[in-house]
């Protein structure tokens, strides 16, 4: 069932503003890049992405990415977001030869999870930055790791980056720059 759900969101997720499909592609969007003077490059990553996310807020925020970005579905988007919402609650692992129920947040090693975290990674990030008024001129994402060039003072970046760490009560970012 995951698989299947996989495949379904591997086919929307161009549909993300901010998305990275691996190396190459982030090496072809930096070969266009003009950079600013005075810019910083700033890496950011979220802290345990995958054990972080509410089965909620995730479910929610893949419900709401997919009208948004995926509105003539050949599959209900209610049906993908109850398979989605009975993976995470019925997801079994061993572990010292025992067995456990994850009941919360999101099993790394469910196929359609690194999917799953994007999207909720891009809900996330496009309400933040839809609210802020300083904004980086680059802004790219593999799943949890974030490339942005930041073209305002480092005294703004502090802050942009304590918004962002405010942004959603489970969610954490740590933060590398280099001017």
């Amino acid at each position: 069932m995951s698989a299947f759900i996989d495949k379904y969101l591997q086919g929307v997720l161009h549909n993300i503003e901010s998305y990275v499909k691996d190396t190459n592609d982030f090496l072809n969007r930096l070969d266009n890049i003009q950079l600013p003077p005075n810019c910083t490059l700033v890496t950011l990553d979220v802290v345990s992405l995958y054990t972080n996310i509410p089965h909620s807020d995730g479910v929610n925020a893949l419900r709401r990415f997919l009208t948004k970005h995926d509105p003539s579905s050949d599959m209900p988007i209610e049906d993908i977001c109850c398979l989605a919402q009975f993976i995470l609650k019925h997801n079994y692992f061993t572990f010292d030869d025992e067995y456990f129920l994850q009941t919360q947040d999101t099993a790394m090693g469910t196929k359609f999870a690194p999917a799953y975290a994007s999207m909720f990674m891009a809900v996330l990030e496009e309400e933040f930055l839809s609210k802020e008024t300083l904004k980086p001129s680059m802004f790219v994402r593999y799943i949890d790791d974030i490339f942005l060039i930041w073209p305002h003072t480092d005294e703004q970046l502090s802050e942009f980056h304590s918004k962002l760490n405010m942004a959603h009560p489970d969610i954490k970012f740590t933060m590398d720059s280099s001017r």
